[in-house]
């Protein structure tokens, strides 16, 4: 198993060697095992965004949704450069917002633990779908590629961030 890490940006592939029936090795060609790319997008998560309508009937997206996108882009490509995935792809997010600053000293600790989890906005589904949206053609070449979620998973946290892991399946 090779494994490259580079920043936060962590690329695993696993290489395994062709043998013969008599399992003598003919030649050295290796068969290509399943890409995992994993990379973190600090910062508070943002949802994706509901398109906006002109006066005249065009339709937009609002800008905080067109800079999260961006940056999330940006994200994939200084910690993982060019790597594009094909074929099949499973995504599984991990989300942590920022706690309260209101939130009393005893249920910060339990925010922070895990006991308590946010059921703040944005909402699960938005910002898969920001981050869906944002990695087209920077990750892999469409959305449709994504056939399976291993969750998305919400967290307070003193270090507000999105932590996203995708696999070739």
């Amino acid at each position: 198993m090779t494994s490259v890490s580079t920043n936060c940006c962590r690329l695993t592939e696993r290489r395994t060697k062709k043998l013969s029936p008599m399992f003598f090795p003919i030649h050295t060609n290796f068969r290509r095992m399943p890409l995992t790319v994993e990379f973190t997008v600090p910062g508070n998560p943002v949802g994706k965004g509901r398109p906006r309508f002109t006066k005249i009937g065009h339709a937009y997206t609002p800008k905080e949704t067109v800079d999260y996108e961006a940056h999330i882009r940006r994200c994939y490509k200084e910690q993982c450069g060019d790597t594009m995935l094909d074929g099949a792809i499973r995504m599984m997010l991990m989300v942590y917002v920022p706690v309260p600053k209101s939130a009393p000293k005893k249920k910060r600790e339990q925010m922070l633990l895990g006991e308590i989890r946010p059921l703040t906005k944005p909402d699960n589904s938005n910002i898969l779908k920001g981050v869906e949206d944002a990695l087209n053609g920077v990750a892999y070449i469409d959305d449709k590629q994504i056939c399976d979620h291993d969750g998305i998973h919400k967290f307070y946290s003193e270090n507000p961030r999105i932590e996203v892991t995708l696999r070739e399946v």
